[in-house]
């Protein structure tokens, strides 16, 4: 989860989910190459949003489009990267914890429309 950097909160969602040490692990190094991804993809949202008078030109529209299916794309790959590292069954375990426990905390920021 976003915003969780201590070792004891990592645990805590291995302990929650009952993770195994190499389920964490694959989590782990999983959701970091996520977040290197995610937050390059935010740095050219940001950018854009910050360097373009409103109504944005629709040549910046479409950037943003394009970067907003980028990082859809990105959510979808690493979920399905840790669907192969913990197979079918162990997966479903993973995301009904996830459903359960942290996605009613998650906030979206909206991306700029115009």
């Amino acid at each position: 989860a976003k915003g969780i950097t201590t070792g004891a909160a990592r645990h805590q969602i291995k302990n929650d989910a009952q993770l195994t040490d190499a389920e964490e692990a694959s989590l782990n190094a999983i959701t970091a190459n996520y977040r290197s991804g995610f937050a390059a993809i935010h740095k050219q949202i940001s950018t854009l949003a910050a360097r373009n008078a409103r109504p944005l030109p629709a040549t910046v529209r479409q950037q943003l489009a394009t970067l907003t299916q980028q990082r859809d794309q990105l959510v979808a790959d690493h979920i399905q990267q840790i669907n192969t590292a913990f197979g079918p069954v162990r997966f479903q375990v993973l995301d009904a914890y996830v459903r359960k426990s942290i996605l009613p905390k998650v906030q979206i920021a909206p991306i700029p429309k115009n």
